[in-house]
């Protein structure tokens, strides 16, 4: 029921992403439409202003050339009265001011509804300056009568009537473009208000929205991490059970084996003695082997249950490094041997004592030896063992090389998980419960070390085991020590068995 609770509570996280990533979706998508319109009505808007902008500056033209044309017509008449020669000079001053204006007048982008009319201006400017130019020469050559009566002949101020209706026409009707620019700009400044507005109000929406949903999010998860969080509880503490129970279980599980196999050594001795070895012999031989071979299998099993159940403890003791390393290779001379291994034991001469669990070094090594000669065919095994130094400790490096069947970088990612091998066909064809390498590592990190491995298929192995010169405590897996253990991890006093079976086989004669 836990498990299913997990597992719906995972189905509505996931749901519940799914959702979250639609919500950001549709704001990021929302987001984006609110900045092209806004974008585009805020462009309208600055349009608007150019244009009436261009209206003012039009308006302003006009009224300049307007008053510069009424100052040009009142100091000709003053040069004419008078014939200062300031005024003249004001006169020429204020008829090149007329032309500036009509410059800036032609630069400006005029509408197309008065553009036609700039050059109808232009010209009867020109024709009144003109006018004046005569009237002023006439007056400087001393011909005041000439020169009144071109003035009085009405044709500059019939001219100037046309200018003044001109410019008038041209300038209601920029003010009416201005209007109308104005009233468009104001129309845009309130559609881009509104917009934004609008946007803001969908976007607060549209955030809260998924702000609703993040926090569902948030508290589905916190409820989804107690909850594996008791299911991980639950399964520690099972397994932490089961160890304890299988730790517990040693003295049992050992003393019946213990008690078959001394049977079949003194079936073995007995029919020895009658002459019956030829006839019992085989079958005696193979209920001692399989009984060996159960004994290491339930060994190995107790040993990983007692690691884990934190009840194996370290006999930390310095030893010489020869002699464990000389037994070794008489241990495994038999089987290398049978494989047609060549075995070779390299120790350095700098390397002599080393203070450490000799018990559960030499079971290590002997896990990865035995490994060695069992897929390695006609070839050759190496252990080597070297001091190396660092900057704060000093390290023992174990390496066991063989030239065997090797092993893939996949296979190698799950190689020191408990019964696990290469693959499935390995057990079957090389035997094995894939306990051997699980224990060394856990071995090796009690020890305060590490091991690792280096393979390619069809190339060898080489496994590197590299453990502290002096074990510290700091190092080691901490709970452990304190009880003397054996070499397989069990107290002295359970080696025999205490019941009425191992008691009949010690009385036998």
């Amino acid at each position: 029921m836990e498990q299913e609770s997990v597992s719906s509570r995972s189905r509505v996280l996931v749901m519940l992403k799914r959702r979250l990533a639609l919500g950001f979706f549709a704001a990021l998508v929302l987001i984006g439409l609110n900045m092209l319109i806004a974008f585009g009505s805020v462009q309208h808007l600055i349009e608007n202003n150019n244009r009436v902008t261009r209206h003012y500056d039009v308006l302003a033209a006009l009224r300049s050339i307007t008053l510069a044309v009424q100052e040009v017509e009142s100091l000709q008449r003053g040069y004419v009265i008078t014939a200062d020669g300031n005024a003249l000079q004001a006169y020429y001053l204020a008829a090149s001011g007329v032309g500036q204006y009509l410059t800036t007048l032609k630069t400006l982008q005029v509408d197309t509804r008065i553009a036609h009319l700039v050059p109808v201006l232009e010209t009867r400017i020109t024709r009144r300056l003109a006018l004046g130019h005569q009237a002023l020469e006439l007056r400087r050559d001393g011909k005041f009568e000439a020169a009144r009566k071109l003035i009085a002949s009405g044709q500059g101020a019939g001219e100037m009537v046309q200018i003044r209706r001109l410019i008038a026409e041209m300038i209601n009707r920029e003010t009416e473009l201005l209007v109308q620019g104005i009233r468009g700009a104001r129309a845009d400044a309130w559609s881009a208000l509104s917009t934004l507005v609008v946007a803001t109000i969908a976007n607060l929406a549209l955030l809260l929205l998924v702000y609703r949903m993040i926090l569902r999010d948030i508290q589905h998860r916190r409820s989804v991490e107690t909850d594996l969080k008791r299911a991980r509880d639950a399964a520690e503490a099972a397994n932490q059970a089961k160890s304890t129970f299988l730790a517990n279980m040693s003295h049992e599980l050992r003393t019946p084996l213990n008690a078959i196999l001394g049977y079949a050594e003194l079936l073995q001795e007995e029919s020895a003695d009658l002459g019956l070895t030829a006839k019992f012999g085989p079958d005696l031989e193979i209920i001692h082997g399989e009984g060996r071979h159960l004994l290491e299998l339930i060994s190995d099993i107790l040993d990983l249950s007692k690691i884990e159940a934190g009840r194996m403890e370290l006999v930390v003791e310095s030893f010489e490094l020869k002699p464990l390393l000389d037994e070794l290779g008489q241990t495994l001379a038999t089987q290398m041997a049978k494989q047609g291994n060549a075995f070779q034991i390299k120790l350095s001469p700098d390397l002599v004592v080393m203070r450490s669990d000799q018990a559960k070094l030499r079971q290590s090594l002997l896990n990865l030896l035995s490994n060695a000669a069992k897929f390695t065919h006609h070839g050759s095994v190496t252990l080597e063992a070297h001091r190396e130094a660092s900057d704060q400790h000093d390290w023992v490096v174990f390496q066991v090389a063989d030239t065997g069947i090797g092993i893939t970088p996949e296979q190698q990612l799950r190689l020191f998980q408990p019964f696990t091998q290469a693959d499935g066909s390995t057990t079957r064809k090389y035997g094995g419960t894939g306990l051997g390498l699980a224990l060394t590592r856990r071995f090796c990190e009690m020890l305060g070390g590490e091991v690792s491995v280096r393979s390619s298929p069809e190339q060898g192995s080489v496994f590197i085991v590299r453990l502290p010169l002096e074990w510290q405590a700091s190092r080691g897996a901490s709970g452990m020590g304190g009880e003397g253990l054996m070499a397989g991890g069990w107290p002295a006093e359970q080696a025999i068995g205490e019941g009425s079976t191992d008691r009949t086989l010690s009385n036998r004669p």
